[in-house]
């Protein structure tokens, strides 16, 4: 690949800008497969890509494109079968993606308020995208190839509000809310069935946090997560996965020269199938001693997953069918620490 950008910015103010670019861009790819009855690809490609960028204050804009050739596994035009029930066979045909992303961005700190305001959102479209085409016979043997669809769709976005109270008697309080979410679009190949599979996600967090004149710190919150995933042109059912989690922890500097630490979380998932586990309560526990001069020495004892109930799972939905996964992690462990704590003095 080789490509040539130049790129032209105005300045309306200081805190003003455009930029406007153009990206001459050539690729060219071959694939030597190697084998007798395959014949190798070569192909060359001649591109122009428009960009933009407009920066106004806060607020910031983008606009760019690129190409994207298929992987050579996706090509390969023979079938490789990996066992009894799954083998794959490539398209020497595909085309490559062109993609189209457009960024939004704004950030605002009021230092007066102490409010923060963060927001942001990230699409891509898809031309020619790759989409895998599968067939499941009698007795569950999948056969995949690859096929190029148009109108595939990825879609980002978040935020963040941040406020943090002036302190009283004192007390310092915060509230934040962060929230985000995204969407995915594409077409999907299932025996006799050509459809759209829409997924769609969603979360939301609450935090607030109180301080106790650097001796009490306490910090709650809750979070709730939907995952969606539905279908057009094709008659399967909606799929919905919810998960809610609760949290907090609390961190006592009292007495002198100690510091007690606790955390926990409590995860609710009410949707995944018998034989997985629900919900979980994790918490962990701590205590620090600091010695010698400054505090620079700290011990620290730990105890991780308390409970010994830190799983994971994971459930999604895609074409006709729906997996939920379940991965343990690391659980109940102690942990004994000892920290020191160096400083540098520089002098003129």
């Amino acid at each position: 690949m080789q490509n040539i950008k130049p790129v032209l910015t105005y300045k309306f103010k200081d805190d003003i800008s455009i930029k406007v670019g153009l990206d001459f861009e050539t690729q060219n790819v071959t694939n030597y497969f190697n084998i007798d009855t395959v014949r190798n690809i070569n192909k060359k490609y001649f591109l122009l890509f428009p960009s933009v960028e407009l920066n106004v204050k806060s607020f910031s804009a983008s606009y760019t494109e690129a190409y994207d050739v298929p992987g050579i596994d996706n090509m390969l035009p023979i079938t490789r079968v990996y066992n009894a029930l799954y083998k794959v066979t490539g398209n020497a045909d595909l085309m490559p993606s062109r993609t189209h992303d457009f960024r939004l961005n704004y950030y605002k700190y009021n230092n007066d308020k102490q409010l923060n305001i963060s927001f942001w959102t990230w699409v891509t479209l898809l031309q020619n995208a790759i989409i895998s085409k599968t067939t499941i016979d009698a007795v569950g043997a999948h056969t995949t190839n690859f096929v190029n669809r148009n109108s595939s769709i990825r879609e980002n976005f978040g935020g963040n509000i941040d406020k943090q109270f002036k302190a009283r008697q004192k007390w310092q309080m915060g509230l934040s809310n962060s929230f985000g979410g995204s969407l995915y679009k594409a077409a999907f190949f299932l025996n006799a069935d050509e459809g759209t599979q829409y997924d769609y996600r969603f979360n939301t967090t609450q935090n607030i946090n109180f301080n106790y004149n650097k001796v009490l710190s306490i910090n709650t919150n809750y979070q709730f997560t939907i995952q969606s995933t539905r279908y057009k042109e094709v008659n399967y059912a909606t799929v919905n996965t919810l998960t809610h989690t609760v949290g907090s922890d609390i961190s006592v500097r009292w007495p002198v020269h100690f510091v007690f630490e606790a955390k926990y979380n409590y995860n609710y998932r009410p949707q995944v199938g018998q034989g997985f586990q629900r919900s979980s309560n994790i918490v962990n526990l701590a205590v620090t001693l600091l010695m010698l001069k400054k505090d620079k020495g700290q011990l620290k004892l730990s105890v991780y997953d308390l409970f010994d109930q830190n799983i994971s799972v994971y459930r999604y939905a895609g074409q006709n069918s729906i997996t939920t996964s379940e991965q343990q992690i690391l659980k109940r462990y102690f942990t004994a620490t000892y920290q020191y704590k160096f400083s540098s003095y520089k002098s003129k």
